[in-house]
């Protein structure tokens, strides 16, 4: 259980051993290798966050051009809302997005 340490920043209380405990702690999760594993962790996390916004703008970007082009025409076999996002889901993998 980590320890409970008082401070008082306005009275310059505490500082000094926060200071150091925060020393310590960072020092026994990078030996521990916690710290790799949470950087490794927020890595992986921050490029599935990039990758989502990529695709769901290449996504609205191909929407966009389906609606502007074909959109407003009734098509018989495009009555179900899957079978129009299968139709755009298989152009998605056409130009990807370089952002």
């Amino acid at each position: 259980r980590p320890e409970i340490l008082r401070t008082v920043a306005v009275r310059n209380e505490g500082i000094e051993e926060l200071a150091v405990q925060l020393e310590c702690h960072f020092e026994w999760l990078r030996l521990s290798g916690s710290l790799a594993g949470r950087r490794h962790r927020d890595a992986l996390e921050h490029a599935h966050r990039v990758l989502e916004r990529s695709v769901q703008r290449r996504a609205l970007a191909v929407w966009q051009e389906w609606v502007v082009a074909e959109g407003a025409e009734p098509d018989a076999e495009l009555e179900s809302p899957y079978a129009i996002a299968r139709l755009l889901a298989s152009r998605l993998s056409g130009s990807a997005d370089s952002q």
